[in-house]
Order: structure tokens, then C-alpha cells, then sequence
């Protein structure tokens, strides 16, 4: 087996080196939202809320070994049918920074839908959009797996899953690495690593816009500059990072150009609830970065709107 497969470390680009470098310099967590309920029975484990730089690196180091033990080369593609969890962004991120053409599948369904759907293992609807030519892996919420073996089937490439409990910890969650064994295609010799940009990866979203890792590095600095988000007391983010560019900026911008701003991260599917129940630790100039529905729903629950007046709104618009 080749012993470069299971590096610690991923492509030792200076987009990759810079990035893991911000993320370790991160000296306030980031926070996810909703907190979960009081542990009643002290012998289970209470669920992780709370991340800090050196857990986010390591977490992406780590989704990056699994895509090499997966079978994936810099440079070779692989498709996901993403959610708007921290664990698909930590995935997204390690792609990039492993120098892999990611492509972001659009989904028949809304995010509230997808989660009900994760959470309840019901029958997925067939999805309309035919998977990329020349990907090797397809990644997929377990609830979905049923779905896109016999896809991943017709078109010849492996599948793996990524998912577990919406409101757990990362930690506790693990990319299942279900690679399906029946007409498990052979992984490619040589397709990618030839290839492979040396400055990263490059990601594809559902719209069909494509950038680069530098291109989404440098939009997430730009925003970051322009908004002056190390200024901010906290942060509280809220978009479907996934579905184009501005919004997977924006969150990069947060985690990486923040300076030691906490940052507190609410899933789309979760505002209702949480808006209405906002912790304690936020602080009441708190600035909202998010898209509009978010500014919205921000600004329209009433909770959410006497806690957070003193705090700057940063609408992110979609292209």
C-alpha cells in the first residue's frame, strides 16, 4: 500500500499550510446552535457543543484521510449531496485542501425536508441531476444510501456516506465509510495525482458556478476585510453555506479572518427553534451574518430581536 494514502497532513500547498494555520490560531471556540438538553442519566455522554481552532483542523485532517482511504488522488472528483452541517463543511474544506474536484449536488428537497428525511430514514425522491462525469466517490447522507447505490451503481463509482445525529457532535459522528462491496468499482490508477492542481482543489455548487480554493480564499479575506468581522463582539452565521460561493465565503471568512471573535454557528433547519431560545453566552451586540432569510427571521422573532438590536446585520445576498 502506498504509505502517502494515510498522510497526516493534506497536498503541502501554501492555500492548505495558510488555512490550517488560521484555523489553529483561532483562540475562541465556535459555538453550535441549538445547545442540546441537560444530560439526565450521568452515564451518557453529553453532546459537544463547542469547537475550538485546533479542533477544527484536526477535524478536517481527519475527513481527509478518509478520503484517501476511500481511494481518492489529488486531482481525482468526487460528488456530495450536501446538508448545512458543520460535518459536510469540515468535508468540503478537507476536499479542497487535498486538491479535489468537489461537486455539490443539488437536492430535490428543502434543508428542513433533507433533515426530516436524515432523521426518519424515509424513501428519498430520485434526484434529477445525472452525477458528474469522472468522479470516482460519491458521499451521501446515510438516509440517502438506498437512493444513490443503484445511481452510483449505473454510473461505475463508489459510495460512502457522512452523517449521524443533527444536534451531536462531529466528534461523535464518523464518515461511515459504507464503500459498497457488491460491483465496488476498481479505484483508478493514476487519474488524478497527474492532474492535480497544486494550489488546491476545486468545488463546483448546484448553480454550476465553479471556483478554486484560492478564489474562495480570497473572496472569504475580501469579505472578511470589508465587513471588519474581527471587530465584531460575536458572530452569528446562518446560510446554506453550500449552495453557491457567497455564502461558503462568508462562512470561511468567520472561521478563518474573525480574528478571536466567537463565533456561533445555527443551521438553516434549526433557526425557528433557536432564535426563539438564544443562549445566555451570546452577548446582545452580537452581529448577524447570514442570508436574507435569516436577517428575516432574525429581525421578525421576537426574542431574537430584542436580544440582538445592538448588533450589525450582514445580509450576504445570492449571486
Amino acid at each position: 500500500m502506498n504509505t502517502s494514502m494515510n498522510t497526516s497532513t493534506p497536498t503541502t500547498t501554501p492555500a492548505a499550510r495558510q488555512v490550517l494555520a488560521l484555523l489553529r490560531q483561532r483562540n475562541t471556540p465556535l459555538w453550535r446552535l441549538p445547545f442540546p438538553p441537560p444530560v439526565d442519566d450521568e452515564t451518557d455522554m453529553a453532546e459537544r457543543h463547542s469547537f475550538g481552532g485546533e479542533d477544527l483542523a484536526r477535524m478536517t485532517l481527519r475527513m481527509g484521510r478518509a478520503l484517501r482511504r476511500l481511494g481518492l488522488a489529488p486531482g481525482d472528483a468526487l460528488a456530495l449531496h450536501p446538508t448545512d452541517s458543520l460535518e459536510h463543511l469540515m468535508l468540503i474544506l478537507a476536499a479542497l485542501l487535498h486538491g479535489h474536484a468537489l461537486h455539490l449536488l443539488p437536492t430535490p428537497q428543502g434543508v428542513e425536508e433533507q433533515r426530516n428525511a436524515a432523521q426518519q430514514a424515509t424513501t428519498c425522491p430520485p434526484s434529477t441531476t445525472p452525477l458528474p462525469k469522472g468522479s470516482t466517490l460519491l458521499i451521501c447522507p446515510p438516509a440517502w444510501r438506498d437512493h444513490y447505490r443503484s445511481v452510483a451503481a449505473e454510473a461505475g463509482i463508489r459510495l460512502a456516506t457522512l452523517g449521524g445525529h443533527w444536534q451531536g457532535s462531529f466528534f461523535m459522528l464518523q464518515m461511515v465509510q459504507q464503500v459498497e462491496e457488491n460491483a465496488m468499482p476498481p479505484i483508478p490508477s493514476g487519474s488524478g495525482g497527474k492532474t492535480a492542481d497544486t494550489a488546491g482543489g476545486h468545488i463546483t455548487f448546484p448553480d454550476g458556478t465553479s471556483h478554486s480554493l484560492a478564489e474562495a480564499l480570497q473572496q472569504a479575506e475580501n469579505l472578511a476585510r470589508t465587513h471588519a468581522l474581527a471587530h465584531a463582539p460575536a458572530l452569528l452565521l446562518s446560510m446554506p453555506f453550500w449552495q453557491n460561493p457567497r455564502y461558503l465565503a462568508a462562512i470561511l471568512a468567520a472561521l478563518l479572518h474573525a480574528g478571536n471573535t466567537p463565533v456561533f454557528w445555527l443551521p438553516p433547519a434549526e433557526r425557528s427553534s433557536a432564535l426563539q431560545a438564544l443562549p445566555d453566552t451570546l452577548p446582545a451586540n452580537t452581529w448577524l451574518l447570514g442570508d436574507a432569510a435569516f436577517i428575516t427571521s432574525a429581525s421578525a422573532t421576537t426574542g431574537a430581536a430584542t436580544r440582538l438590536q445592538g448588533g450589525q446585520r450582514i445580509r450576504i445576498d445570492a449571486p
